[in-house]
């Protein structure tokens, strides 16, 4: 994994330091970290000791020059995912990502800023991808002063310190050493400090003061410190290169910070066995049990600070114990190893998502079974995580899709479909997506055709007993039948190629059927694409042909559907008096509603691969008549749950409607109706050996762990 960690400035500082040790750690498990950061400093001649690359962004003209070469190296460097450090280098680097095109981004919000920040912050953040909070306490500061985000969009990963062998050396100095290190700002509250010292100094003399740290307030402190009258007391070190030299020479950490996000100082000296006094504020209550492995004052309060100090300097017992623990805690909570680990779980669980991004492309603009099951399939995608485009043929077909919330286009199949093939490439372009799933014949063909432009891998799903010439050069094809299986291999398409996936529909757990009794009019539907391969035309004019020979009587067919030869089927079929028995209803927005009225379904196509409509009528107990071909004698079953029959069989089907106009049979198929749909359909199968195979085609071996066990 190539990743690009940017920060403001290579100078020692707890996101400094954790910068450091991850970029070490990435590069020893085999990824390419490299860091760019404005101003170099101590950290950067660390990072090239240890082999990482960094560019020194530069500080001229208010960063604008340091952007123009930040987005130079992200094209370089082509980087799989760009980490972002404190304020100001995450607003450069959320706008050189706008710039440079789609990268996935992470951002660690370190600790509060300036209001100036809050105000950046509330209008760019939905530029990150994923944002790490250091604490609970910052977490939740986050949501109440700049913006709540959604839990898949943060993480809590504590930094916590590199854990050391335990010092064994004896400290030189006689006195009890005070230590305190951070850098020198009021945040900090080494004020505080030097105010408790001056009391202290009053009642003790066995002590001095040890101030690790650089920054704008260091002059101002200094003063401070003569004016009390301790600065024979009080020792100024400036900037500490060994923070561990540093504790490994104290005796007590003092920390009286008036904020602080997590505190990676405290669980340094926690580590080095060290009794630590800090303030109640902050993240630092996730970190210290007040009495237990530290002690918490009041921030503000040098009165209080001079109080545990004076008990923690008479009483060396107290700092054995809660040294002691300290360390134990940083064991057991809040090793760096840790923090380490938690980043690149991040990093793989935000790159698997990346690539879970599909482009689903369906070559129609009707609504058929097909198109039904490719939208209800994307929509169980998307809650397993995929981010899905569609690309349609028309506005009814990506209406199928916008109703449930997914992202659709429409292009013309006009020209022999051009215009949808090149939009096509440009919709996957868009969009970022790592895989293409097309539904259809042309949509086949096309994607596949086109993979050397596009050069991401395909997966067609196969409707239908279709030519394999539209599907052979998929690197999957979905078969929804057995029979439908049988066919592409006996076309010549590789089996390995070739994957059994059952059509199947969501069950539906109360779906009303009232009780019926023995009908006056026998109501049969017809529920397909109005379409010379389904069959109408043979089967209506056997009915027509039956009832003119008063062969069958009081029965009406409902025709459902819309399609090419709907104009030739009603004005065949709409003459006087058959218009009261053959009645076109068209396409139904809620067909489902109009189910509980339906005694039986027919179905006399030519080739068929597993039809939705005929589960869709046995999941509410409704029967069917229908051809014996393709995929349907796989969920009819001859006189049990249906009536199959040849196709363009006039005599059969005639045979066979008149069988099914008895009520005690009818009543007893119905039943078996449910029973076999029961038996049949796995719709949860279904989509979750889709997202097996999409998953094995991008490489995603693991499935995700939902973001709150970040």
């Amino acid at each position: 994994m190539k990743i690009l960690q940017i920060i403001n400035a290579l100078t020692m500082g707890g996101a400094q330091i954790l910068l450091l040790d991850l970029c070490v750690y990435l590069k020893k498990l085999g990824h390419d970290p490299v860091v760019a950061a404005f101003r170099d400093g101590p950290v950067g001649d660390k990072l090239r000791e240890n082999g990482i690359e960094t560019i020194i962004l530069g500080e001229k003209g208010l960063d604008v020059i340091g952007l123009a070469r930040l987005c130079r190296e992200i094209k370089n460097f082509a980087p799989d995912l760009i980490h972002s450090h404190l304020f100001r280098a995450s607003l450069w680097a959320r706008i050189a990502v706008k710039i440079t095109g789609k990268r996935t981004l992470v951002t660690s919000i370190h600790g509060p800023e300036t209001d100036s920040y809050h105000f950046m912050e509330k209008k760019i953040y939905f530029l990150s991808d994923f944002v790490i909070f250091p604490s609970n306490y910052l977490a939740n500061w986050y949501k109440a002063e700049i913006v709540p985000l959604p839990s898949t969009k943060y993480g809590i990963i504590y930094p916590g310190t590199n854990v050391k062998a335990y010092p064994t050396q004896t400290k030189n100095s006689k006195k009890i050493r005070i230590g305190s290190l951070s850098r020198l700002h009021p945040v900090k509250g080494i004020d505080t400090l030097l105010e408790a010292v001056h009391i202290l100094a009053l009642k003790l003399d066995n002590f001095e003061i040890i101030i690790g740290g650089d920054g704008k307030e260091k002059n101002r402190l200094e003063e401070m410190a003569q004016t009390l009258g301790i600065s024979k007391l009080v020792t100024f070190l400036g900037s500490v290169s060994s923070p561990s030299d540093f504790l490994n020479e104290i005796d007590i950490f003092a920390a009286p910070s008036r904020e602080e996000a997590f505190g990676i100082n405290i669980c340094e000296a926690m580590e080095r066995g060290l009794p630590v006094i800090a303030s109640r504020v902050g993240g630092i209550r996730e970190t210290i049990h007040d009495g237990w492995d530290g002690i918490l004052i009041n921030p503000n309060n040098s009165s209080e600070l001079a109080l545990k100090l004076e008990l923690l300097i008479k009483e060396p017992g107290l700092r054995e114990k809660l040294g002691k623990f300290a360390r134990e805690k940083i064991l057991s909570s809040f090793p760096r190893e840790k923090a380490l680990h938690e980043h690149l779980e991040v990093y793989s669980k935000l790159m698997t998502i990346a690539k879970m991004n599909i482009q689903v492309a369906i070559s129609s603009c009707e609504i058929g079974g097909g198109e039904n099951l490719a939208a209800t399939i994307s929509s169980d995608l998307k809650t397993r995580g995929w981010k899905i485009n569609v690309l349609c043929g028309g506005e009814r077909t990506a209406g199928l899709f916008r109703a449930r919330g997914i992202n659709v286009e429409k292009r013309s199949l006009a020209v022999s479909g051009i215009f949808f093939a090149v939009g096509l490439l440009a919709s996957a372009k868009r969009s970022v997506s790592q895989i293409i799933y097309v539904h259809l014949n042309k949509a086949a063909l096309y994607a596949s055709k086109l993979a050397f432009i596009h050069g991401l891998p395909v997966a067609g799903h196969v409707h239908g007993q279709n030519r394999a010439v539209y599907y052979n050069s998929c690197d999957v094809a979905f078969s929804v039948s057995k029979a439908v299986t049988a066919s592409l291999i006996e076309q010549g398409i590789d089996p390995s190629k070739v994957k059994l996936i059952p059509n199947a529909i969501p069950s539906v757990e109360k779906l009303l059927r009232k009780e019926m009794t023995s009908p006056a009019v026998w109501k049969i539907a017809i529920i397909a694409k109005l379409h010379e391969n389904k069959g109408h035309e043979w089967a209506l004019s056997a009915i027509e042909n039956a009832i003119s020979k008063k062969q069958l009587s009081d029965i009406e067919i409902l025709i459902f559907g819309e399609g090419p030869t709907k104009e030739l089927l009603a004005e065949r079929f709409s003459r006087k008096p058959f218009d009261r028995i053959f009645k076109f209803l068209g396409f139904q927005n809620d067909i489902f509603s109009l189910y509980p009225d339906i005694h039986w379904v027919l179905l006399p196509s030519f080739s068929e691969g597993i039809p939705l409509s005929l589960l869709e009528a046995m999941r509410i107990g409704i029967p069917a008549i229908a051809t014996n071909v393709g995929g349907i004698p796989e969920i009819i079953e001859n006189n049990f749950n249906g009536f199959l029959v040849k196709p363009n069989q006039p005599d059969e089907l005639i045979s066979a409607i008149k069988c099914a106009l008895d009520y005690s049979l009818w009543k007893r198929f119905s039943q078996n109706a449910l029973e076999k749909f029961r038996k049949v359909n796995n719709f949860g199968k279904l989509v979750g050996d889709i997202d097996f195979e999409l998953r094995r085609l991008l490489n995603i071996s693991v499935f995700l762990k939902s973001s709150d066990e970040i």
